[in-house]
């Protein structure tokens, strides 16, 4: 993986454009610790709805018309 991010990043600088793959994004997925939702679910009682439903949810809030401020605080 690691080589590929070298290869991406020299072919991003070759063509003068930005790579989301460089080499210390590898190194930081590395040391980062992996992240659970458990506290979250005995602590609060929450539970995540399944990924198509979120996936789903995200689409029509960028998709749908844009709410004003005003409306928003009228909730």
């Amino acid at each position: 993986m690691a080589a590929v991010a070298h290869l991406g990043s020299a072919a991003a600088r070759l063509r003068g454009k930005d790579t989301m793959l460089t080499p210390l994004n590898i190194r930081l997925m590395h040391i980062m610790t992996p992240l659970d939702h458990a506290k979250a679910v005995r602590g609060l009682g929450w539970h995540p709805r399944p990924t198509s439903e979120a996936i789903e949810a995200a689409a029509h809030f960028f998709t749908g018309p844009r709410r004003s401020a005003e409306t928003e605080r009228a909730r």
